[in-house]
């Protein structure tokens, strides 16, 4: 059986435009675990971008949209990076909004995960409002996205600037989705 080949996108923002040493010392750390790491930030100062390690993407981007919207450009970038060859992908997508204190830790714990073509997974798991999985951190496989109806809600992702709009029409969303074509939420 083929190593699977793990990508990381990383959205970022801060209100004055800085790096947290946390997240550089967990991006440092990814490098050994991750194919590829896509760093996508909506505001950070020219000289921050200079402290995150060599060999990352790094993709700036207005600040609309939330998130969810980061994730989106950077499904896209690897989308053609890709070449529709899913298999044996997986897909990270992460927020700046956690704390990382002990990145060797939730690094391991993606390291022991093994990730089914038929499961959407998170860090968190939510009953609030509808069952889903929440989207600072989540992930799944790359081979969900040869579902046309997946493929298609992701493409259809436009940048929305209310925050409660992108939790119910994306957050919640993606899960609906994935329930919808029968993916399991874990």
């Amino acid at each position: 059986m083929n190593r699977k080949e793990n990508y990381l996108v990383f959205a970022h923002y801060h209100s004055q435009g800085l790096i947290r040493k946390d997240i550089l010392n967990f991006l440092k750390k990814s490098k050994n675990l991750f194919t590829e790491i896509v760093f996508i930030s909506t505001k950070i100062k020219k000289k921050e971008i200079k402290k995150i390690p060599s060999k990352i993407k790094i993709i700036k981007r207005k600040n609309i949209g939330y998130d969810f919207y980061s994730f989106k450009i950077g499904w896209e970038y690897l989308y053609k990076r890709f070449n529709n060859t899913y298999d044996n992908k997986n897909l990270y997508f992460i927020n700046s909004s956690i704390l990382f204190l002990k990145p060797n830790k939730i690094l391991n714990l993606f390291k022991k995960i093994k990730i089914k073509e038929n499961e959407f997974w998170g860090i968190s798991r939510s009953r609030e409002l509808t069952d889903h999985i929440q989207s600072y951190c989540f992930f799944l496989s790359a081979n969900l996205f040869k579902n046309k109806n997946i493929f298609n809600w992701w493409k259809k992702v436009k940048p929305l600037n209310v925050h409660f709009k992108v939790i119910l029409k994306y957050e919640l969303g993606l899960s609906k989705i994935m329930l919808k074509n029968n993916i399991k939420l874990m």
